[in-house]
């Protein structure tokens, strides 16, 4: 009962919130702020250092997204648990917890499957470029790196293919 009346009023929020800019594959060189969302188990130094390298000069907000409560800090990122989520899963819209819409003219997500909270934030966001590990409902993504089946990639295997394909785009 409770998923069903959580479902509903996910589609809800989202079709109220959802943003209506058109996107598309756009030069790197463009872009001067960036949103990228990754999974804790994966935010270690060496991917956080490839993400800031590969993105240098641009303005830069990393979030991790940990399903744990008790997470320890990640150093050069915004951590968020669930005690920063809200009944529906999304990140809560709060003086205490640090917005996820920066203003960004990419959006990148770095989980193979997105949470509900990642979902909302790609389907909200009004960068005019978004990229992602696999397409979401609605063709959401511009850019989807996606692993051949049966295998799995890390982030930074999958953020350097990204990052290697919007270099071609001139």
């Amino acid at each position: 009962m409770f998923q069903s009346v959580r479902d509903f009023l996910r589609r809800r929020d989202l079709r109220k919130h959802s943003s209506t800019v058109p996107t598309g594959i756009r030069p790197l060189a463009g872009i001067r702020k960036v949103a990228v969302f990754l999974p804790a188990a994966e935010a270690d130094a060496p991917t956080l250092s490839l993400i800031r390298d590969a993105l240098s000069g641009k303005e830069l907000s990393i979030f991790v997204i940990s399903p744990e409560r008790k997470a320890s800090p990640v150093s050069g990122a915004v951590l968020l648990t669930p005690s920063h989520m809200n009944i529906l899963g999304r990140v809560s819209s709060s003086r205490k917890v640090p917005r996820t819409s920066v203003g960004e003219d990419l959006f990148i997500s770095l989980f193979e499957e997105d949470p509900f909270a990642v979902e909302y934030a790609a389907r909200c966001s009004s960068a005019a470029f978004k990229a992602g590990r696999s397409q979401l409902e609605g063709s959401i993504y511009d850019l989807v790196v996606m692993t051949p089946d049966g295998e799995r990639g890390t982030c930074a295997e999958a953020f350097s293919e990204m990052v290697r394909m919007m270099q071609l785009v001139k």
